[in-house]
C-alpha cells in the first residue's frame, strides 16, 4: 500500500510542479523612448503577463501572442508580448505566470541623450594626459560610467573619475575621467555608458614624438597639394599657394598667399599623401623687403578625411575656435591644438587680418601611412580549379583598425551568399597587423570574377581576378563533353581511351527590341545524359540582379529563357550554363556565350551660354551594349585635348564629362558629342554654346569717351587703366561651378580637385554665393542603401573601372 502511495505522490507533483523560463538577461531592461520592445516566457503550462499586478491584454499598443509547442509527451507553452513606440507609462514591473512559478523583470522607458568629449576617436601620445568627459541629459536619473574594451573599469587601468549631477527640469550628469600619463596599454575602445545609451570612441596611442613639420621640412609635400580657394598672380607679384610655405623666403615677389578678395570665406588647403596627425600649426606674416604690413591675426581650423566632408576645429562645448595668429609680420606663431586631429586634408580659413589677408605657414605633426594589399596581388591572378576550398587574404597594416569588406564583380559580398569572412587583428609595436580572409568551401564555375578587399576607413582597395570556371579534364574521366567550334585540353594517359561527346550549341549574338520579349535559347541537341541548365549574366544569378527579378522565365522543355518587356538595361553578356552528366563522377560543366546588343542612344547636357573667363560644362550620357566609345567634337572638328580643356568619366563613358576653361569669345559654336560602337553604328548629340562677353571690360574704352567727350587726356587713360587690367593674369581656383545639379568633379577625382589651373576670375560674387555641392556617394556602401537620386550625379562604378589610390 505504502508502494502505491509513493508512486501517486512521485505522478501529483510532477504533474503540478513547472518551469517558467524568461528569454532575458538584461535586468533592469533599459529603453528609449518611442522605441519597441519584446518580452517572451515560456513554460511547460500556459504563461499569462502582468505588470504591476494587473493581467495585460491586447490592444492598440500591446500584442500578445501564445504557442504550444508538442514534441513527443512534453509540451511548452510560448507567451510574447510586443509592446511599441513605449512612453514613460510603460515603465514598470513585468511579471510572467504559469499560475505556480513566476519570473519578473524590471522595464525602464527614460528619454534623454549621451555626448562625450573628444566625440570620436583622437590620437594621443605616450606620456602625456588624457581625459575623458561623459554628459548625460535626460527626464531620468541615470548612472553614468566609462568601460574600456569588455566592461574593463577605468579605474583599474590608472584613470581618476569625478561626478557631478544637476537636476532642474532635466537631470544632467557630467562624468569627467582623467589619466596623466598615457601608456601604449591604453589604447582601445572606450565607452561611455548610461542606461539605453551607449557612445564608442577609439583611442590610439602613439610612442613618435610626431613633431615633423610637414609643409616645409625636408620632406615637405609638392607645391600642388597646397592650393587655396583664390590667389592674385601678376608678372610682378605672385601670391600662389605655394608661397605660403614657412621657409619660402628666396624669392621677395614669392612671399606668402593671398586671396583676389578679402572675406572670411577664403582658405588655404594642405593635402597630405596619407592620414596624418596635426598637433600644432605655424603662422607668419607676408616676407617682403617692401613696407607692407601684411598679416593673419586669427584663423579657424578645417579638417577633413575624404575631401569631401568637412569638420571645424571645436572646444569642449562644441564651439568653434578661432586661434590667435600674428601680431607682426615676420615672427612665426606656433598654435597647439589642444586635442591632436587625424585628417588627409586640412583648411587654414582667416577671420580677421591686418591690412590684407598675408599668411605663410608649417604644420606640425607626422604621417600615419597604411598599406594594403592581397597575397595574390604579386599576379593579380588566382586560377582554381573546380570544385575546390577558395581562400583569398586581404592583409591590412596601419595605424588605425580597418573597416574591411569585400566585393565580388562590385558587389557586396555577404555571409549568406555562401562565403565565409573573417578578421584577425593584432599589435605590433604602434602598428595594428589585421588578416582578413574571404573563404568558400565548395566552389564552381561562377566563382569566378574579380574580387576586390576594401579598406572603408583608409579608403584604399586591391583587387585580384579568380579563375574558377577553367576546367582540365580528370584522367578518370570516361567521356568529355566539348561545345561546337571550341578547342579542347585534355591531359592522360596514353593507355586508356577517351571517348569526346560534341554539343551542337554554339554561342551566338542578337539585338533587344525595347518593350518586346526577349529569347534566349540554349539549343545543345539530343544528350542522352542526366543534364541540368541555369542562366546567368555576366556571371551572375538572375535572381541577383535587381533589373531582371520577376520578369524572367525559363521553360525547360524548349531550354529557352523569357524576358519580358525588355528594357536597354537587360542587353550584356548572357551564359547558358550546362550541367552534363549530374550526380555523377563524371559531372561536368560548359558555358554556352550569348551576347545580347542594344542600339546605342546618346544626350548632351549643359551649359548653353557662359561668359568669357568662366569654365564650361558638358555631360554626354550614352547608352547601349556594348558601350559606345566617346569622342568629342567642335564645328565637326575633333577635339583632342590641350592646355585648357579635360575629359572626365561620367555615367558608363570614359570622357563623358568635357570640361573647358577660361572661355572667350572663339569658344562659341556648335560642341559635338559623337559615341561609336564596335559594330561602328553612330550616334550623335550636339549643342549649340554662345559667349557673352563682360559689358563692362569690353566696352570700357566706348564708355569713356562717351564720358569724356573732348578731354582726350581722360580718355587715355582709360585706355590705360583698361590694358592694365586686362593684362593681369588672376588664377582663382574654382572647385565647383553653379550649373544645375551636375558636379564639377566627383569623389572620384578628389585628387584632381587640387590642381591650380591658369585661368582669370571675372566674377567673385558668384565664387562666393556658390550652391552647396551635392551629398556624397560612398560607391562602395551597398548598392540597396543608396536612393535613386543620388545616381543622378555619380554612379556605382563596376569595380573593373575603378582604381582608388593606395594614398
Amino acid at each position: 500500500m505504502m508502494f502505491w502511495q509513493g508512486w501517486l505522490m512521485i505522478l501529483y507533483i510532477s504533474q503540478t510542479s513547472g518551469y517558467v523560463n524568461l528569454e532575458t538577461t538584461d535586468n533592469p531592461l533599459w529603453i528609449k523612448k518611442s522605441r519597441s520592445f519584446k518580452l517572451s516566457c515560456n513554460g511547460d503550462k500556459e504563461i499569462i503577463w502582468y505588470k504591476s499586478s494587473e493581467l495585460l491584454e491586447s490592444n492598440d499598443n500591446v500584442v500578445i501572442s501564445k504557442q504550444r509547442l508538442v514534441t513527443g509527451n512534453t509540451e511548452k507553452h510560448v507567451t510574447d508580448i510586443a509592446i511599441d513606440k513605449t512612453t514613460p507609462t510603460d515603465s514598470g514591473i513585468y511579471n510572467c505566470s504559469d499560475g505556480t512559478e513566476q519570473k519578473s523583470i524590471q522595464v525602464k522607458v527614460v528619454q534623454g541623450r549621451v555626448k562625450t568629449n573628444p566625440s570620436s576617436g583622437i590620437t594621443a601620445f605616450e606620456g602625456e594626459t588624457l581625459t575623458l568627459v561623459c554628459e548625460y541629459e535626460g527626464d531620468t536619473r541615470l548612472d553614468v560610467n566609462w568601460y574600456k574594451d569588455q566592461k574593463e573599469s577605468l579605474a583599474s587601468h590608472g584613470f581618476v573619475s569625478s561626478r557631478r549631477t544637476v537636476s532642474d527640469q532635466n537631470v544632467k550628469t557630467t562624468l569627467q575621467t582623467t589619466k596623466t600619463r598615457l601608456s601604449r596599454s591604453d589604447r582601445g575602445s572606450y565607452y561611455c555608458e548610461a542606461g539605453p545609451y551607449i557612445m564608442t570612441i577609439v583611442i590610439h596611442v602613439l610612442t613618435d614624438s610626431c613633431n615633423n613639420r610637414l609643409v616645409s621640412g625636408m620632406t615637405g609635400i609638392p607645391d600642388d597639394k597646397i592650393t587655396a580657394l583664390s590667389y592674385y598672380k601678376d608678372i610682378l607679384h605672385d601670391d600662389s599657394p605655394y608661397c605660403a610655405r614657412l621657409n619660402h623666403t628666396n624669392t621677395p615677389l614669392c612671399g606668402g598667399w593671398s586671396p583676389i578678395a578679402m572675406n572670411t570665406r577664403q582658405w588655404i588647403q594642405v593635402s597630405f599623401p596619407h592620414f596624418t596627425v596635426v598637433r600644432s600649426i605655424v603662422t607668419a606674416g607676408r616676407y617682403t623687403t617692401e613696407s607692407r604690413n601684411e598679416w593673419v591675426t586669427a584663423y579657424r581650423v578645417i579638417y577633413s578625411k575624404d575631401g569631401i566632408n568637412w569638420d571645424k576645429y571645436k572646444d569642449t562645448k562644441g564651439k568653434i575656435l578661432n586661434f590667435a595668429a600674428n601680431f607682426d609680420k615676420s615672427t612665426p606663431v606656433s598654435t597647439v591644438l589642444p586635442i591632436p586631429v587625424v585628417a588627409r586634408y586640412l583648411r587654414l580659413q582667416p577671420t580677421s587680418w591686418n591690412q590684407k589677408i598675408s599668411l605663410r605657414f608649417d604644420v606640425v605633426g607626422c604621417l600615419l601611412p597604411s598599406e594594403l594589399r592581397i597575397t595574390q596581388e604579386d599576379t593579380g591572378k588566382l586560377n582554381l580549379l573546380i570544385p575546390n576550398h577558395l581562400n583569398v587574404q586581404c592583409n591590412y597594416t596601419g595605424p588605425f583598425r580597418p573597416n574591411i569588406v569585400w566585393y565580388k564583380d562590385g558587389v557586396r559580398i555577404l555571409d549568406s551568399s555562401g562565403f565565409m569572412q573573417t578578421v584577425n587583428t593584432s599589435w605590433l609595436d604602434d602598428r595594428i597587423v589585421s588578416t582578413a580572409s574571404l573563404t568558400r568551401e565548395i566552389t564552381m564555375y561562377n566563382a569566378s570574377g574579380l574580387y576586390t578587399c576594401v579598406d572603408r576607413t583608409s579608403k584604399q582597395n586591391k583587387s585580384v581576378t579568380v579563375e574558377a570556371a577553367q576546367l582540365k579534364m580528370n584522367p578518370n574521366f570516361k567521356r568529355v563533353w566539348v561545345l561546337k567550334n571550341s578547342e579542347l585540353e585534355v591531359s592522360w594517359d596514353l593507355t586508356r581511351t577517351i571517348q569526346v561527346r560534341v554539343l551542337t550549341g554554339e554561342g551566338n549574338s542578337q539585338y533587344l527590341v525595347l518593350g518586346e520579349d526577349l529569347v534566349l535559347s540554349c539549343e545543345i541537341g539530343e544528350v542522352d545524359v542526366a543534364t541540368e541548365i541555369y542562366w546567368t549574366k555576366n556571371h551572375k544569378p538572375l535572381n541577383m540582379i535587381e533589373s531582371l527579378r520577376g520578369k524572367y522565365k525559363y521553360s525547360s522543355d524548349t531550354k529557352t529563357l523569357t524576358i519580358q518587356h525588355a528594357d536597354i538595361v537587360d542587353a550584356g553578356h548572357y551564359e547558358c550554363n550546362i550541367l552534363l552528366e549530374v550526380g555523377s563522377s563524371q559531372q561536368q560543366h560548359l558555358t554556352l556565350p550569348i551576347e545580347v546588343n542594344s542600339k546605342p542612344t546618346i544626350s548632351l547636357e549643359g551649359q548653353k551660354e557662359v561668359k568669357t573667363g568662366d569654365t564650361l560644362h558638358l555631360y554626354c550620357k550614352v547608352s547601349g551594349y556594348p558601350v559606345p566609345t566617346i569622342a568629342w567634337y567642335k564645328d565637326d572638328n575633333p577635339i583632342t585635348g590641350g592646355d585648357r580643356c579635360n575629359f572626365l568619366p561620367y555615367d558608363d563613358a570614359q570622357k563623358g564629362h568635357f570640361v573647358l576653361f577660361d572661355i572667350n569669345s572663339s569658344d562659341k559654336g556648335k560642341y559635338q558629342c559623337r559615341g561609336t560602337t564596335v559594330e561602328s553604328e553612330f550616334v550623335e548629340s550636339f549643342l549649340l554654346i554662345t559667349v557673352k562677353g563682360n559689358l563692362l571690360t569690353d566696352n570700357l574704352l566706348i564708355v569713356c569717351v562717351a564720358v569724356t567727350g573732348s578731354v582726350i587726356v581722360l580718355a587715355i587713360v582709360c585706355c590705360a587703366a583698361c590694358i592694365r587690367c586686362k593684362s593681369k593674369h588672376k588664377q582663382p581656383m574654382q572647385y565647383r561651378t553653379p550649373l544645375q545639379n551636375k558636379p564639377l568633379l566627383t569623389r572620384r577625382y578628389v585628387e584632381m580637385q587640387v590642381v591650380t589651373r591658369d585661368k582669370s576670375m571675372t566674377s567673385l560674387e558668384e565664387i562666393d554665393q556658390l550652391p552647396p555641392p551635392p551629398p556624397p556617394v560612398d560607391p562602395w556602401e551597398d548598392a540597396s542603401t543608396i536612393d535613386d537620386s543620388s545616381l543622378t550625379y555619380e554612379r556605382i562604378p563596376k569595380i573593373r573601372d575603378r582604381q582608388i589610390s593606395s594614398a
